[in-house]
């Protein structure tokens, strides 16, 4: 559980901080005078953003020998089906004193793990090898250091390493749907790391701004 968790909460963070740098980049289309009332400001916040999201991303998906990163926890899982089973499941549900009844629909629905399932998650991680590769690059080149190479040449990594914006959401997807098959077979469930408010209140912060514009326009107007 602590394994599990503290990879859920990375990609949560990861995906909470992604959402909101695009939910501010579309401002960028409807409130661009309300954004340069505070240019500074928004480019800073948007760019932490961006970055904030990279380096959870990063953690999660670590190649470092002694990290803990989602394939290190399938590796965990591989060795330890043991606990995913419908036996073990059943006896954790009874432990908590879940009721009898929903136990036994719990039971019942339940898909114990395999060798089979760990397979299918490695290829779902394979697919998007090319971006996490790329994703790696920026953190060794970019975000632990200034690589003096790649500085040298003067080739921006955004060139010849791009992590387009769909990549990044398939990862936090597939992150997702990886470590909530598991937790639903430990104990019946699920994450959401979906954020339902941010563009809400994105919107709000705007249309203040905007109303405070217009209304210091109207008092110069009647100067």
């Amino acid at each position: 559980m602590k394994y599990y968790d503290k990879l859920v909460q990375e990609i949560i963070r990861a995906n909470f901080h992604f959402k909101l740098w695009r939910r501010l980049e579309d401002c960028k289309v409807e409130y661009i005078h309300e954004l340069r009332q505070a240019n500074a400001f928004w480019v800073f916040t948007m760019q932490a953003h961006f970055d904030a999201a990279l380096m959870h991303l990063f953690k999660v998906l670590d190649t470092h020998p002694d990290a803990l990163s989602i394939r290190k926890f399938l590796n965990f899982v591989d060795s330890n089906s043991r606990i995913f089973s419908t036996m073990a499941f059943e006896q954790r549900q009874t432990a908590k004193g879940t009721d009898k009844e929903l136990c036994r629909y719990q039971v019942a629905r339940h898909c114990p793990i395999c060798h089979q399932h760990i397979k299918e998650d490695e290829a779902k991680l394979n697919r998007l090898e090319t971006p996490i590769n790329n994703l790696a690059e920026w953190r060794d080149k970019v975000y632990a250091h200034i690589d003096r190479t790649a500085l040298l040449k003067g080739t921006g990594l955004d060139i010849t390493h791009p992590v387009p914006i769909t990549d990044m959401d398939n990862i936090i997807v597939t992150t997702k749907e990886i470590l909530n098959r598991y937790s639903q077979a430990f104990d019946a469930s699920r994450w959401v790391v979906e954020m339902d408010c941010e563009e809400a209140e994105i919107k709000a912060i705007m249309e203040a701004v905007r109303f405070k514009r217009q209304e210091l326009r109207a008092r110069r107007s009647t100067v």
